[in-house]
């Protein structure tokens, strides 16, 4: 069971909404388990996450036609959730808008909206070191 956000690949025809402003490209490791909150902080309150209607009714149209197993089309496809305006599957990429650090519990946040605060931790920690290098992510293992 995953709960957090991985980094995901750009590919060449990937529209960044504002180079400058984004600190990277992201997907859920698990959609079916990850939470997004409203604040960086696992104690802070947790968006709404609903299963997407229109992919529900996409799997069982499209089992129906081909004559293949929902539980098959379940497994292929996944689900796909909604979280305000954001659809949140296994391959739908989530753009990072600001990164908080969470020193005591060695957690790193990323901010999924320009505007809402919408959180979700990602599997790497940023550890601040005291010389000008670049901080350097330490991938977090359970």
């Amino acid at each position: 069971m995953s709960i957090y956000l991985i980094r995901k690949q750009c590919g060449y025809q990937t529209c960044c909404p504002g180079e400058e402003a984004i600190i990277g490209y992201f997907r859920p490791e698990n959609p079916d388990t990850i939470e997004f909150y409203k604040a960086p902080s696992y104690s802070s309150e947790k968006w709404k996450k609903e299963k997407s209607i229109k992919h529900e009714k996409w799997k069982y149209t499209y089992a129906g036609e081909t004559n293949i197993p929902l539980s098959e089309v379940n497994e292929t496809y996944g689900n796909i959730y909604e979280v305000e305006e954001y659809l949140i599957g296994k391959s739908n990429g989530l753009w990072g808008w600001e990164k908080a650090i969470d020193k005591v519990d060695r957690i790193t946040w990323i901010r999924i909206d320009d505007e809402e605060q919408i959180w979700a931790p990602i599997n790497e920690y940023y550890e601040s070191s005291s010389s000008d290098e670049e901080d350097e992510p330490q991938e977090l293992t359970l």
